[in-house]
């Protein structure tokens, strides 16, 4: 398996071939670290098998949580473009996930909305 465990599509865990889509998963995944300020899936207390995380992520589309749903106080949640634009990136379905030009087209629609 090639890339970094958290950040790896379902296809890749599942040994299926894989594009450029895998990327876009990725980054959607980086989209909610840069959002939020923390690494992604760090509401994972203890640690779970690879497996188990595995399984997770295809089966039951554990992906992290947008709005936060543990309680945590946000100050800023994201804007509704933007969890829409994460969430597309890593939907379980490669051939559902936005190409880097349409991510790219909507952030730059978007930039002046929540700049401070």
């Amino acid at each position: 398996m090639c890339g970094t465990t958290l950040y790896v599509a379902p296809e890749v865990h599942e040994g299926k071939p894989y594009d450029t889509k895998v990327d876009m998963y990725s980054f959607g995944l980086m989209m909610w670290e840069m959002w939020f300020g923390e690494r992604v899936f760090s509401e994972l207390k203890s640690p779970v098998a690879q497996k188990e995380f595995f399984r997770g992520i295809k089966d039951e589309n554990y992906r992290p949580q947008t709005p936060r749903s543990d309680g945590r106080f946000v100050p800023n949640p994201p804007p509704a473009q933007w969890t829409e634009l994460m969430t597309s990136c890593w939907h379980t379905e490669p051939c559902l996930r936005r190409t880097a030009t349409e991510c790219k087209t909507i952030i730059k629609e978007n930039k002046h909305q929540h700049v401070k």
